[in-house]
């Protein structure tokens, strides 16, 4: 009877573990989950008249604010910030926009002593600031000279840098640069991966190349190569010793090794078929006791969670369907019940039919100087309706002088696949534009490689605590410090700020908090206002106050 209960008591023991992990599993979904709701990420792209600019030009632009988890106007931050940086990266112009119901517009004038060069635009709300990897809209324009000849061809002057002027940081690249990113985010010794390889020249930047993988003998067991901008992947099966990688560049040959492999652990290969991921998890030997489950994330929200049961093997096979996951990037992670990512990596969700439909329709294909150009908009869904009470600019160009690319960035491009990856992608509307194997090989490339990070889910999943760096901005708001000449920083000081603009009014009251700062709401201006500042103490006698006159910018 006795030995009964043991075979009884050991057999519930395995489903008591399953039971308990799921239950963790369950506890870290509802955090991540949690977590995005509190915090809902934000995008923006900025729709530009012009691919590029002349001295004493203007430049406008109008843009678009949206949640990232369902790319619909947010609501969150009113005030953006757009600046202008120069080569140098010092901000030589700030702009602050008025969003409204997501949308905003503005400009930046190009007058005044600005060098002709290569100029980024960069545009952010202050809660896109918030978290330790700040998140930005960017693009660089040409700004060419001023031309006093209508034929004069398009110039950019030289300029001498002095070297005590602040320079940006360049990484350092030698003759032939490659870096190895292993898919799941690890190597494991005798378990088979992916590896992505970016191979980058200093003369010419991303370059395609083509070597070998070497053994731990320095024998060639596989040949390799990179495909588009410097990206390629091979398989690779690490053992005790690293292998090395053997490229041959301009006639010279040049080994690389690969990064060190892990004893024990876990990896992960995702095949993007044609109609669902093809996700294969292998687990080490010593991985046996530990229960994981496959993570699927969209624009930081959790999607769902599957149990990853291996059943007594090493590896596991999992099928998602495509029609159960959003447009955009989706984020693969392999997690333990107690929160740990032993696996990580990014897919690119591509509908065969989604999106809207841009068409348009002109009297003529050439135009003369100042003749009429008469143009048909014309806007559908994916099934071919026309779409009611859309948000829609248009910029009209020069198309003799357009400094446009075919590939260049997109609103698509931006807010679904650029914002989701770190470093420059060039020409990012490349990968969209067909859906043949070639193009999403490409578009997984670039998933491996550009979305290759070290581990950052600990914050979701409850085992990091997150303070945001800035909280949402509502409204435009004016700071201010008082300080004593006689009695230092003035904390606890009632302040009330009286402006009078051209057609705006501004009256409010607030107090000073401990170290003597103080923040006001301010309604939207352009330009200066003379205001009258009143501070009056609330520590030392009624009549300690002060009426000061200054300039509200």
């Amino acid at each position: 009877m006795r030995k009964n209960i043991i075979v009884v008591c050991l057999t519930l023991l395995p489903l008591l573990a399953a039971a308990q992990a799921d239950d963790a599993f369950d506890r870290l979904f509802a955090q991540a989950d949690n977590f995005a709701r509190l915090f809902p990420r934000e995008k923006v792209h900025l729709h530009f008249d012009n691919t590029s600019y002349y001295q004493g030009d203007t430049i406008w632009f109008k843009a678009y604010l949206v949640t990232a988890d369902d790319i619909k106007p947010s609501n969150i931050s009113r005030p953006l910030y757009v600046d202008l940086l120069d080569q140098l990266g010092n901000i030589v112009d700030q702009q602050i926009i008025k969003i409204e119901n997501g949308v905003g517009e503005g400009q930046i004038s190009l007058v005044g002593q600005y060098f002709t060069g290569y100029y980024e635009v960069r545009a952010y709300t202050k809660w896109m600031l918030a978290t330790d990897e700040a998140q930005y809209f960017s693009r660089t324009f040409p700004v060419y000279r001023k031309r006093i000849r209508a034929d004069e061809p398009r110039s950019i002057a030289h300029y001498h840098m002095d070297k005590s002027m602040k320079q940006r940081p360049v990484e350092k690249v030698k003759k032939i640069t490659a870096r190895f990113f292993p898919e799941g985010g690890r190597l494991i010794k005798g378990l088979p991966s992916v590896v992505g390889i970016e191979t980058l020249s200093e003369e010419e930047g991303w370059v395609d190349v083509s070597g070998y993988l070497l053994d731990a003998n320095g024998e060639r067991i596989l040949p390799i190569s990179t495909i588009h901008d410097g990206m390629g992947t091979f398989v690779y099966t690490p053992g005790d010793k690293p292998a090395q990688v053997e490229i041959e560049y301009k006639g010279s040959t040049h080994k690389f090794t690969l990064p060190a492999a892990e004893s024990e652990g876990i990896v992960m290969g995702a095949t993007m078929r044609t109609d669902e991921i093809d996700m294969k998890v292998m687990r080490s030997a010593g991985e046996t006791e530990r229960n994981v489950a496959l993570f699927i994330f969209s624009q930081g929200i959790p999607l769902t969670y599957v149990p990853v049961d291996f059943e007594n093997a090493s590896t596991k096979q999992i099928r998602i369907p495509f029609n159960t996951l959003p447009e955009g990037v989706i984020r693969l992670a392999i997690v333990d019940s107690e929160g740990n990512t032993l696996a990580d990596r990014f897919c690119y969700m591509r509908h065969a039919e989604s999106g809207m439909k841009f068409t348009t329709k002109t009297n003529a294909s050439t135009y003369r100087p100042f003749q009429k150009v008469e143009c048909q908009i014309r806007l559908t869904d994916s099934q071919g309706n026309p779409v009611s009470n859309a948000e829609v600019s248009v910029a009209v160009r020069d198309g003799a002088e357009t400094d446009y690319a075919k590939f260049d960035n997109t609103i698509e491009t931006d807010l679904l696949l650029t914002s989701e990856l770190r470093g420059y992608i060039n020409q990012p509307g490349y990968y969209f534009a067909d859906n043949s194997l070639r193009r999403r090989k490409l578009l997984d490339n670039l998933m491996i490689i550009r979305g290759w990070r070290k581990y950052d889910l600990d914050t979701e999943f409850g085992l990091r605590t997150f303070a945001p760096k800035y909280l949402p901005e509502t409204q435009l708001t004016l700071y201010g410090h008082v300080k004593s000449m006689f009695r230092g920083t003035q904390r606890d000081l009632g302040v009330s700020v009286l402006a009078n603009g051209e057609n705006v009014k501004i009256s409010s009251t607030t107090e000073t908090d401990s170290l003597g700062d103080f923040s006001i709401p301010l309604e939207n201006f352009e330009g200066d206002m003379e205001a009258l500042w009143h501070y009056m103490s609330l520590r030392y006698l009624p009549d300690d106050r002060s009426l000061f006159q200054g300039v509200v910018k």
